[in-house]
């Protein structure tokens, strides 16, 4: 519990309650895409769903998605992070929206899936099973 709270004031005093706009560009530039998308996983892993999010929406999805394979990865996590968030705030109430956001998010990893060919290639990986080996 101590962590999860050391990671929300951290990542919220960071990157969203800075009142200097100075301030918060020079963080938004000092803080790299790979750093803010470390600091969303680990508040997914943590339970700071709404933060995850939030991360995942304001800072990754808006300036870091150059191409679409990266959108459609980001937005995915996006809407998982604000299921999980439905859910941990709603309970079987926030059910039915964050089941919404669920199938959105398996439409855009199957997205995802289609456009990287990774069916394929994982047929590819396995192999020819036609072909004896001696």
């Amino acid at each position: 519990v101590e962590g999860a709270l050391k990671c929300e004031s951290l990542t919220r005093s960071l990157l969203f309650h800075n009142d200097n706009k100075k301030d918060t560009a020079t963080t938004a530039t000092r803080l790299s895409a790979w750093t803010i998308f470390q600091l969303a996983r680990h508040a997914y892993t943590t339970a700071n769903f709404g933060i995850a999010h939030d991360l995942f929406t304001q800072k990754l999805l808006s300036t870091s998605s150059s191409t679409e394979k990266s959108y459609l990865w980001l937005s995915a996590l996006s809407k998982t992070a604000k299921a999980e968030d439905i859910i941990s705030k709603e309970g079987i109430l926030g059910v039915s929206r964050a089941s919404m956001l669920l199938d959105s998010s398996i439409a855009h990893i199957q997205s995802l899936s289609s456009l990287s060919g990774v069916g394929s290639q994982l047929d590819d990986y396995g192999g020819d099973d036609d072909e004896d080996e001696d």
